[in-house]
């Protein structure tokens, strides 16, 4: 957050300067290239070494760097233009404002609550995974945008002035405006939530030899991958409801 330029606009910029290299050495190379592969990985590839992993391509055998092992032979032009601009000096100065202390990646929150993921791997410390990318971490809340002074306010009172602003704040469950529905039933989005429905599924059933009936409410891909989790985990003794108000599940799907 602020600095020259903000995340996401430093990220597509690398993506697209490495669709022009990998085109570039595609055109140069006398041989087959499998163009498509390394064009397929480029996003990812932009964001692995524009911002997540630890390295310092200065120091390529610095003993704490990240290690990234790419199994996708016909990627390696993807691979190897993300090296070539992650290694190019001057990098954006970046203030992240952010209260909570972990990055939550929801899509492997299914295997934290199943047990086969670590902490570590689903939910990284911003402290480690900012750590060597010149990214400074605010461990606050903005309260307050001064747009016209082009500065934030943060929960203590501090004033951060800024080039560009990205307010990006995520989301959360929406209810729809269903009564009760907030205050009787859990999420599936956050740590907390993961610990409350670990606790669940540990408590004794109050009916024994009776399965447990957990309600599973929305078919969509969040709903279907847990109300899944939810039956391997109950071992039987669950019955996992899943409630649609379509006409069929994943809809949209093909």
């Amino acid at each position: 957050m602020g600095g020259s330029d903000n995340q996401v606009a430093d990220i597509e910029l690398m993506a697209r300067r490495m669709r022009q290299r990998i085109l570039d050495m595609s055109l140069r190379c006398e041989g087959p290239t499998h163009l498509g592969g390394g064009l397929s990985i480029v996003e990812i590839m932009a964001c692995l070494y524009g911002r997540v992993m630890r390295f310092r391509p200065a120091e390529p055998t610095w003993p704490d760097r990240d290690r990234f092992i790419l199994s996708k032979g016909h990627g390696v032009l993807g691979l190897y233009t993300a090296l070539a601009l992650a290694a190019q000096p001057s990098p954006p100065s970046i203030l992240l404002i952010e209260p909570r202390d972990r990055f939550l990646f929801l899509p492997l929150l299914y295997e934290l609550l199943s047990g086969e993921l670590p902490l570590w791997q689903v939910a990284p410390r911003y402290d480690r995974l900012l750590a060597g990318h010149g990214i400074a971490w605010l461990a606050e809340r903005a309260e307050r945008v001064d747009a016209a002074a082009s500065r934030v306010q943060t929960s203590s009172g501090q004033w951060f002035a800024y080039d560009r602003l990205v307010i990006a704040c995520g989301g959360d469950s929406d209810h729809f405006g269903i009564p009760g529905a907030r205050d009787h039933s859990l999420g599936f989005r956050h740590l907390d939530d993961v610990t409350r429905l670990q606790a669940l599924l540990a408590q004794p059933n109050a009916q024994p030899g009776m399965p447990r009936r957990l309600a599973v409410v929305g078919a969509g891909p969040t709903g279907v991958e847990l109300a899944c989790k939810l039956a391997d985990l109950g071992r039987g003794s669950a019955l996992i409801e899943l409630i649609e108000q379509g006409d069929q599940a994943l809809p949209g799907s093909p």
